[in-house]
């Protein structure tokens, strides 16, 4: 009997928590459906992070960002380049600000935002060489 409980016990799944090279454990990997769900507090962690090295989850973000704003960029009419003269950096401080005073908004919204307060400014035309 003894035999078949540590027989059982050696063949059940065993969880673990995986860490990256500097020994940060993520909570989890966020794929880009997860970004849609992920609050404002998400990101301002994820920053958090980053400004102490591990950058994976702030990556993830921003990674979620750049799609988007590609995306807006090719189909929204009379615009380029939604966020001309303005880098991620510039925009991760944005959307940490905006984030801070709305810990429990969905990021989305936050990039949303952020979109209002660029499409002013935005280049409707490519740059001429």
């Amino acid at each position: 009997m003894k035999r078949l409980i540590l027989a059982a016990a050696l063949l059940l799944p065993i969880g673990c928590w995986a860490a990256d090279q500097d020994g940060y454990f993520r909570p989890y990997f966020m794929t880009s459906k997860d970004i849609n769900y992920a609050r404002c507090k998400d990101f301002v962690t994820a920053s958090d992070l980053a400004r102490q090295g591990h950058y994976s989850a702030q990556n993830q973000f921003n990674q979620w960002l750049d799609g988007f704003l590609t995306a807006y960029d090719m189909y929204t009419p009379d615009t380029y380049d939604i966020g001309y003269g303005k880098d991620l950096e510039t925009m991760d401080i944005w959307l940490e600000n905006y984030c801070a005073k709305h810990p429990d908004s969905f990021f989305d919204k936050a990039v949303e935002s952020l979109i209002f307060e660029l499409y002013p400014n935005r280049a409707k035309t490519k740059p001429k060489q």
